[in-house]
């Protein structure tokens, strides 16, 4: 690759708008790295490899994308993609998460990897299933227990 054919400031909007964020400070916010590692990204003048595979991983949109524009055909390019517009880490449905982690807790406690105990119902299964699918989406909502909703 030439510097002739890669632009770093398409490349940086595209990366924007598949992480649904403006500037370089959100982007480092996003990608769990300082604003200073995002500039020296745009000072190299190169693609950010390993930053564009992280978006990948969390939106879906393909690294050919991110780094020439090229549309793959694989995955979403961005705008109006449901991951790119919730940022979530996890592409499937809360509830769909939560039937497959309970099935497989059920698996495991049939295996005898995991003991059930009196709490091991499977309404504190699904809501401990629904608490790690928002605790992966930074979306944590804390399940309020028994006591306080009688108080």
């Amino acid at each position: 690759m030439t510097k002739e054919d890669f632009d770093i400031h398409a490349t940086f909007e595209r990366m924007y708008k598949a992480c649904n964020v403006s500037n370089d400070f959100q982007l480092a916010r996003y990608l769990d790295v300082t604003a200073s590692t995002v500039q020296s990204w745009r000072n190299a003048k190169q693609p950010p490899l390993k930053a564009c595979y992280k978006i990948y991983m969390r939106t879906g949109n393909p690294i050919e994308w991110l780094i020439h524009g090229e549309k793959s055909g694989f995955g979403p390019v961005s705008e109006g993609s449901q991951q790119a517009q919730k940022n979530k880490a996890i592409c499937v449905p809360e509830v769909m998460f939560a039937e497959a982690f309970y099935n497989e807790l059920i698996l495991g406690m049939r295996m005898d990897l995991l003991r059930p105990t009196d709490h091991s119902t499977p309404e504190n299964l699904q809501m401990l299933a629904k608490s790690l699918y928002r605790e992966l989406n930074d979306t944590l909502v804390l399940p309020t227990s028994k006591k306080e909703k009688s108080e």
